[in-house]
């Protein structure tokens, strides 16, 4: 998630990208786990319209 959201092709600049970018730093020093993370990703990937169809029928 990490390469994706930081390598500058991310669609989107909005404040779900950037509320994934700080779940990002606060996992890596322990105060946010996993699972907020994964939330922060799938809330910034629907929030520039990224996710396939297929996820979102589940």
């Amino acid at each position: 998630m990490s390469d994706v959201l930081t390598n500058g092709d991310w669609p989107s600049d909005g404040p779900k990208f950037l509320a994934a970018l700080a779940a990002l730093v606060e996992a890596r020093i322990g105060r946010c786990s996993d699972s907020n993370v994964r939330i922060a990703f799938i809330s910034a990937a629907m929030e520039a319209n990224v996710l396939p169809e297929s996820f979102l029928q589940n």
